[in-house]
């Protein structure tokens, strides 16, 4: 502040000339402001390009898996094919058969789709539709072993045969009698599941 003498001896104080005031502050908020919008439209431009890049990606990633999950549900058809349901105990005593084919029949065509479902388990992502799958297998193996605790070849002999019966305790009875539908059981859980399978996927 200078200071300027008047006439009467007194003295008056001069403003100091002002040099552009809070001009620097404010070209510091107009510059941040603009770096601010600046990086915002840089992340957005970078966002729509990452979405551009990777949609393609996950529809391929969702198809690939789609057409894994049909492969499986077509080869458990086969096996389906083969065994036969039942919805009640009566309707199995009534026939007493557990599926179209032989045993063995069964158990190579069985082999030939837990080779092939694993593969394509092994590359489905966890989820509802893999769960499904995963079961439905698992439910004709464990229909396909009981179904061999019961399984007995054609040609046998006659007085091993004979020992076997006489040799035979009351619970094996029990056993044997119970295993066919044991089996069957396993055949209705696994057409469940494959059923789901099919759901899930359409």
């Amino acid at each position: 502040m200078q200071l300027t003498l008047l006439d009467s001896g007194r003295q008056q104080e001069r403003p100091e000339p002002v040099y552009g005031g809070d001009l620097p502050g404010k070209f510091m908020k107009h510059l941040s402001l603009a770096a601010i919008i600046l990086f915002v439209a840089s992340g957005t431009a970078y966002s729509q390009s990452f979405a551009r890049l990777t949609l393609p990606d996950q529809l391929a990633t969702e198809n690939n898996n789609h057409a894994l999950a049909a492969r499986a549900v077509g080869a458990l058809k086969r096996l389906e094919n083969d065994a036969l349901v039942y919805r009640s105990f009566g309707e199995f005593e009534a026939n007493n058969k557990l599926a179209r084919v032989p045993f063995d029949t069964f158990r190579s065509n069985l082999q030939e789709v837990c080779a092939e479902i694993e593969a394509i388990l092994a590359e489905l992502p966890d989820g509802r539709v893999k769960f499904a799958i995963s079961n439905s297998l698992s439910s004709y193996q464990d229909g396909a072993f009981w179904w061999a605790k019961t399984y007995q070849p054609r040609v046998v002999n006659v007085s091993m045969s004979g020992f076997l019966e006489s040799t035979r305790v009351p619970s094996d009875t029990a056993f044997m009698a119970t295993a066919p539908y044991t089996a069957a059981i396993n055949w209705r859980q696994a057409s469940k599941y494959l059923k789901q399978a099919e759901e899930l996927i359409r």
